[in-house]
């Protein structure tokens, strides 16, 4: 770090980093931590993949959709931007899962996560086809499949 450079291809800063996190790492196994500060493991792993691909399709949908609104209300429409504040339900068992919807919302341009509860999350939306899309259950659904169940799969 006190290099004075801070780019990744420095190979003093890239092997600091590396060094640093598998100290960390040796160092949770070593103190039998590893099992209370990863949450993660209520969730399918490699189910997480296509869920990021699928995420990152709807964040760039969203940003055009975003920017269509936008470039529409400068020329006067005025019901291109409608901004509303609803409850959603969540379907998710688990609060790492719940976090996850919670962040997706948050990701996806045009939606925020005001407050995340037991059972739904308080949105605000730039749109109502931004709420309906919400309310289809289509990125809820993707989010419950990440998590396991008491068997293991769901």
């Amino acid at each position: 770090m006190l290099s004075g450079e801070f780019s990744l291809n420095h190979p003093l800063v890239a092997s600091m980093g590396l060094l640093s996190c598998l100290l960390v790492t040796w160092l949770s196994w070593r103190l039998d931590i590893h099992e209370r500060i990863w949450p993660f493991k209520e969730l399918h792993a490699l189910r997480m993949p296509a869920y990021t691909a699928w995420l990152i399709k709807e964040i760039i949908s969203a940003n055009w959709d975003v920017t269509k609104r936008i470039i529409a209300s400068l020329f006067g429409k005025t019901n291109a931007i409608s901004p509303r504040l609803v409850e959603i339900s969540s379907s998710q068992n688990n609060n790492v899962a719940r976090v996850i919807y919670a962040n997706s919302i948050t990701l996806t341009p045009g939606t925020v996560s005001v407050q995340v509860e037991q059972q739904g999350i308080l949105i605000h939306a730039l749109s109502q086809e931004g709420v309906d899309d919400l309310n289809s259950g289509d990125m809820d659904a993707r989010v419950t499949q990440l998590e396991k169940t008491q068997e293991g799969t769901k």
